[in-house]
């Protein structure tokens, strides 16, 4: 999963530290006061979905980190528990992949096929891993 995310997130542009500060506040902002409007203005931003790709490429990064560093005495029905919550991680990075093709312009036609395939592998690792977990409860 790791491999694919990295095979990925050089199609996304960096994005400047003030932008980072900037949206982070924005987006907490828009939030708490429910405005959808202040929430739209965000969004037509020139990094907003760059920002947002990378936000959960961090979460499944950091989820993915958490359940490896699991230690082996805390037991595989523990990793299992933390493992079911990558699906959902895992989608929510498909659709930031989503969003972020279909709102820019940045992208070859060789690139936004090339994510499409990654994407589509990542949205069945998570299922596979969890499986590969569960096989190793026989084995103990």
């Amino acid at each position: 999963m790791l491999r694919v995310l990295d095979n990925i997130e050089p199609y996304v542009p960096f994005v400047p530290p003030e932008e980072v500060t900037y949206l982070d506040k924005e987006y907490a902002a828009a939030f708490k006061t429910g405005s959808l409007h202040r929430l739209g203005a965000l969004t037509q931003r020139p990094y907003y979905y760059a920002w947002q790709l990378h936000i959960q490429f961090a979460n499944a990064r950091a989820l993915i980190k958490e359940i490896d560093d699991i230690p082996e005495i805390v037991g595989i029905k523990m990793r299992i528990q933390m493992a079911s919550r990558l699906p959902f991680q895992m989608a929510n990075a498909r659709s930031a992949w989503d969003d972020y093709v279909w709102n820019t312009n940045a992208l070859t036609p060789e690139q936004i096929r090339h994510g499409a395939e990654e994407m589509t592998r990542l949205s069945g690792l998570p299922d596979f891993y969890i499986w590969c977990l569960a096989d190793l409860i026989d084995q103990k």
